[in-house]
């Protein structure tokens, strides 16, 4: 289905904080890590949608979005609702300091900058004497606080299952909300390596057969 234009849901203030601070890739003129971070939110914030609500319902929210119509702009901007307990309780929106969509983009950039930009490490906030650290615990703890939201908007979405049918997440996979420990990352991280290595093996070994 084609939309029209919508403004992203995910800005630079979405990073001001932490556990997803980036304060090295703040808005300005030529600042390569600025226009990486918008790459990032164009790209990601959608797969995360799609992920999480599935294409039909992702399709509807975007075009609901788009109308202004109410039941969607209260996904984006928050609101109550009864949980299974019939207590009250909020979804705080994709807002600032709550948006799980945030969190999932800061980890695939973080990602992508210890394993292309610094080969095992992230520069830390100071622009200046700036210095590498790994950014595994920071990618974790943003994970983790992704699931946390996840599940929030997760009550939030079950809680309107007769107005929100096509939701996929009843009938979906647990992926957005299995957490994360260091130990898993730094795993992941060293198998990628492996494979990577293996793979130029493979073909130096190939190009030496073909040579023969």
């Amino acid at each position: 289905t084609t939309h029209p234009p919508m403004a992203l849901i995910t800005t630079y203030d979405h990073f001001n904080d932490d556990p997803i601070s980036l304060p090295n890739a703040a808005p300005a003129t030529n600042n390569t890590e600025a226009t990486k971070l918008q790459l990032f939110i164009a790209k990601y914030e959608e797969e995360y949608l799609k992920y999480f609500f599935g294409q039909e319902f992702y399709d509807l929210f975007i075009t609901g979005l788009n109308a202004e119509t109410a039941i969607y702009t209260a996904i984006k901007n928050g609101d109550t609702f009864r949980d299974t307990s019939n207590v009250l309780q909020k979804w705080e929106g994709f807002t600032k300091g709550k948006n799980p969509i945030a969190n999932y983009i800061y980890w695939h950039y973080q990602r992508s900058n210890a394993s292309t930009t610094f080969g095992i490490g992230v520069r830390k906030g100071k622009a200046e004497n700036s210095d590498e650290a790994s950014p595994a615990q920071k990618m974790v703890d943003a994970w983790n606080e992704m699931v946390k939201f996840n599940f929030k908007l997760h009550q939030y979405l079950e809680s309107k299952q007769s107005t929100f049918t096509t939701y996929i997440g009843f009938v979906y996979s647990t992926y957005f909300y299995n957490p994360m420990n260091i130990y898993q990352l730094t795993f992941q991280r060293y198998s990628n390596l492996l494979l990577q290595l293996l793979a130029q093996i493979l073909r130096m070994i190939l190009l030496g057969i073909y040579h023969l």
